[in-house]
């Protein structure tokens, strides 16, 4: 949380070296060093070819102020690649035994991850 405000300062420029003109407003749980953002194309173009490496550049953006990849509400399809780039292989082996746990049957939301 301590620099949480570093975080989002250098957010937009980063990632307007991708995709000038890129509008961020980072929004919720600030309070507890926690941040989402939400993303805006410029008015003339919109994020066809840049969506990995936008979320890319975010995540190695947070990796470097010392933050972490977290979800409050698990994680979908979509970043089951960057959690695995992101975790630990302890991390993961833990997020898959305790979805296992609960769900031994994988009936609730199959192939999302905790």
């Amino acid at each position: 949380m301590a620099r949480l405000a570093d975080f989002v300062a250098l957010t937009e420029p980063m990632l307007s070296k991708i995709l000038p003109g890129v509008r961020v407003n980072p929004f919720g749980h600030l309070g507890d060093g926690n941040v989402h953002l939400n993303l805006s194309p410029p008015p003339d173009a919109d994020f066809a070819g840049t969506e990995a490496m936008l979320s890319q550049a975010i995540y190695d953006l947070v990796v470097s102020v010392g933050g972490s990849f977290s979800a409050e509400h698990g994680l979908g399809q979509a970043k089951v690649g960057l959690a695995d780039h992101l975790r630990s292989p302890i991390e993961r082996h833990l997020m898959t035994a305790l979805i296992a746990a609960v769900d031994p049957d994988a009936r609730m939301n199959p192939g999302k991850i905790v």
